[in-house]
């Protein structure tokens, strides 16, 4: 029970909460973004993916820095550069994911996005929490 209670302190599931919620706005904004580009304008599902996480991530980074985490200091490098290492590491995934799901179970694009976009949740939050902004 005492380890249980240590991981939950270390773990801190207000900042978790917090998180989920700016994933929540970042998945509407990529999902929709990822929609106008490839379905509206008639982007490619790659280069779409790509375009739509970068807005997602700007919006990503300013609201875990800010409101998630609570770091008042101005934005530094290292901050922006650890970011970008995690984010790449998630591109990564997704467009694999993405075309993953699309061959394997011959899915659209916008479909395929879904399983793709839910992959790395957990991942985000300990690199952001304990390597980006700590």
């Amino acid at each position: 029970m005492d380890f249980i209670r240590k991981l939950i302190i270390l773990f801190d599931i207000k900042k978790f909460i917090k998180f989920g919620m700016v994933g929540v706005l970042n998945t509407i904004i990529d999902v929709i973004s990822f929609f106008i580009l490839n379905v509206v304008i008639g982007i490619g599902g790659y280069i779409a993916q790509i375009i739509s996480f970068i807005i997602a991530t700007i919006n990503s980074f300013i609201c875990n820095k800010y409101w998630t985490f609570e770091k008042k200091n101005p934005v530094k490098r290292e901050e922006i550069g650890k970011y970008i290492i995690v984010k790449c590491g998630y591109l990564a995934v997704s467009l694999f994911m993405l075309g993953l799901f699309e061959n394997l179970f011959n899915l659209t694009p916008m479909v395929a996005k879904i399983p793709a976009t839910c992959m790395m949740i957990g991942f985000n939050y300990i690199a952001d929490k304990f390597w980006v902004f700590k």
